[in-house]
């Protein structure tokens, strides 16, 4: 590794089970050109790779061709580090000799949550163009305890191409998260489609800003294919979203291998796109424990938005967000509900491939493929508030405001409007020409 001999590491034999190798190295003077990589499942690539580990070092792993860890290339790190500590820290190997750690740097919570501007007639200047993951503004939140009393919240969603989504999300989530589990495969939700790129990891360097709280799990083909009774159903919705279903069971069953969640961690399950409001889930993550009847839902403020804030859906979503405790993971009745702590925005994309990939690898059955993939018909879709999947049963459900609606989209849209301005009905696919 480059470092191991000077570091003369031990083996980590209870690691083996977990498929990972660390080593705790000082980030920001000894080793500067390592740069985090995803937390791997499955058979881990063959090259040297980095990640965020759960409470706060930054930590190496490899492995051998077989996939299997190298037990000559680790080190078992047995300090207690704490989630938010200082800058940097120093913690004891087995030989008693010290190694430097580095600590995830805490973002400032201390300023007060303002009103967010108004978004409505905005004229936004020309940014030059950067790749998602480049912004790093967190939404700063008000504390509402000691940080002693405060629970652990493990943000648990999955992505396909959605990285500017992603970025939202860590934007606004990100000084009440501490753990984003992110999950991603190379198949599609749609049964039977072929194989797609995994996105984030290839865009994995563009997050390094986000690095630190950062888990990424990589779904093995083999936990796709061949799902009993999957398959592409116009009349019946259930085939179509087993893949998914598989997938996220999957996801799941990983989350206590990759992030080991305590009892009294509170998890957030949901769609990239279901995004909470940060300082409702700062509250819960103070909230006494008599005061949480979990599973709770976070519904929205008034249902939800397709393609952006402009273009509403009579039809209140109540499906997710919700926070709940890790060993509640099959699907439970809301046992309470907060109203206005969440905002929902589907298929709210940038682009036209966007919109394509959604098409060929969404869950959900294409019923008119002669129009479903049509640039035109797409285009009048988006910006005539229709629904995506052509079914005249939701149209009906659907409005176009005239203006957005203030509180009904996320405080750093409204911070950052010109990083997604078609999420307010501006941007390239409400301007360029149909073809």
């Amino acid at each position: 590794l480059g470092v191991a001999n000077k570091l003369r590491l031990e083996e980590c034999t209870q690691l083996h089970q977990a498929q990972e190798i660390v080593l705790v190295w000082d980030v920001a003077t000894s080793y500067p050109d390592l740069r985090p990589r995803p937390a791997w499942s499955g058979r881990p690539p063959s090259q040297h790779q980095t990640t965020a580990k759960l409470q706060s070092p930054v930590t190496l792993g490899t492995a051998r061709g077989d996939g299997r860890p190298n037990p000559q290339s680790c080190r078992c790190d047995g300090g207690a580090i704490s989630r938010r500590s200082a800058a940097r820290g120093r913690t004891r190997n087995q030989e008693g000799r010290y190694l430097a750690v580095y600590f995830t740097h805490a973002q400032s919570l201390l300023a007060p949550q303002t009103q967010p501007p108004e978004v409505n007639n905005l004229s936004l200047s020309p940014k030059p163009h950067l790749p998602p993951g480049s912004l790093f503004d967190p939404i700063e939140v008000e504390p509402q305890c000691d940080e002693s009393k405060r629970r652990r919240i493990i943000d648990v969603t999955f992505i396909n191409n959605e990285l500017a989504s992603l970025e939202l999300r860590l934007n606004e989530l990100w000084n009440v998260v501490d753990v984003f589990y992110i999950a991603e495969s190379p198949v599609p939700f749609k049964p039977d489609a072929p194989l797609k790129p995994t996105h984030l990891t290839e865009n994995w360097e563009n997050f390094e800003k986000f690095h630190s709280k950062m888990v990424l799990n990589v779904l093995p083909e083999h936990a796709s294919r061949k799902v009993e009774g999957a398959r592409v159903d116009t009349t019946d919705w259930k085939p179509n979203f087993k893949v998914q279903e598989k997938q996220r069971k999957v996801m799941w069953q990983d989350l206590k291998r990759l992030v080991a969640p305590s009892k009294d961690d509170l998890i957030i399950r949901a769609d990239l796109d279901e995004l909470p409001r940060p300082h409702v889930i700062e509250e819960l993550a103070c909230a006494s424990p008599d005061k949480l009847r979990t599973p709770i839902c976070l519904q929205t403020k008034d249902s939800f938005y397709y393609y952006n804030y402009k273009c509403h859906i009579k039809n209140e979503w109540t499906v997710r967000p919700v926070v709940q405790f890790y060993h509640e993971m099959d699907w439970q009745e809301c046992g309470s509900s907060i109203v206005n702590a969440s905002t929902h925005c589907s298929s709210c994309f940038g682009t036209l491939d966007d919109y394509h990939v959604k098409s060929r690898s969404n869950s959900e059955a294409v019923t008119k493929p002669e129009m479903q993939y049509v640039n035109a018909s797409i285009y009048d879709r988006v910006r005539g508030c229709k629904d995506f999947w052509l079914r005249d049963q939701l149209n009906e459900k659907m409005e176009f405001r005239d203006k957005v609606e203030e509180g009904s989209y996320p405080l750093i849209v409204a911070k950052h409007p010109e990083r997604w301005p078609y999420m307010l009905g501006m941007g390239s696919m409400y301007e360029d020409k149909i073809t």
